[in-house]
């Protein structure tokens, strides 16, 4: 709306002036409030992560705990050598399992190795397809 008249000019400055946004002062003695609430978040969200490990420990010793003896004993050495290959690899996120980490271990520690024979089968070796045999 424009208009020549001083009148019509001063109504819309202060409306123009106050659609401006502003900025209140965060700061209060010390820290800002934006600086505060970001700590607290922060401090919150790190209790919540401990919070939510220490549960996941509670239940892995649980499940281990209900397994039979001979479950335990088969898995534990596979479950070392993990821990091992993590350890050696040096990944910051330790041990957890994710497909290119599994897929590194199963060619490096596990794709090489001789098929072991079976005790309950007969000691013929195996082969392919082709006839040649499997190590």
């Amino acid at each position: 709306m424009t208009s020549s008249s001083p009148g019509a000019t001063m109504a819309m400055e202060p409306s123009t002036a106050s659609a401006a946004p502003q900025t209140p002062s965060t700061t209060v003695n010390g820290p800002s409030l934006l600086a505060t609430s970001a700590a607290s978040a922060t401090s919150s969200r790190v209790a919540l992560n401990a919070e939510l490990f220490a549960q996941g420990l509670r239940a892995l010793e649980q499940a281990r705990e209900s397994r039979p003896k001979n479950t335990n004993k088969a898995y534990d050495p596979k479950q070392n050598e993990w821990r091992e290959f993590c350890a050696d690899k040096g990944f910051e996120d330790g041990e957890l399992v994710y497909e290119n980490k599994l897929i590194s271990f199963l060619n490096e520690r596990v794709l090489d190795r001789e098929i072991r024979s079976s005790r309950y089968k007969s000691k013929k070796r195996r082969t392919t397809v082709d006839g040649q045999a499997i190590r």
